[in-house]
């Protein structure tokens, strides 16, 4: 958080801190996740947070790293869906 009460984040690439979008609701693990405000999930690559698709309410990283969600999707009695990334680049549902 910066002098200015905004969100930051360091890019190693540029060796400098940009200020994080304000549509941004929550950063994942690793500052390389978020969740906007409209519970859209993107993730930063090459420097550009890339949209991907799903919702979410909470996101968190697997000890082998794997990418896990709370879905904004509604389970019937059981909640909300828990969701992993796949090989394919979206996320699908855990049994």
């Amino acid at each position: 958080m910066g002098n200015d009460l905004f969100p930051y984040w360091y890019d190693d690439s540029t060796k400098d801190w940009s200020q994080i979008d304000s549509n941004m609701n929550y950063i994942g693990p690793f500052s390389n996740w978020q969740i906007r405000s409209n519970k859209d999930v993107y993730r930063q690559t090459n420097g550009s947070w890339i949209q991907v698709p799903g919702k979410a309410n909470d996101i968190a990283i697997g000890p082998c790293g794997t990418t896990y969600i709370i879905s904004d999707t509604d389970n019937g009695y059981k909640g909300k869906l828990i969701q992993r990334l796949s090989y394919n680049g979206e996320f699908e549902n855990v049994e």
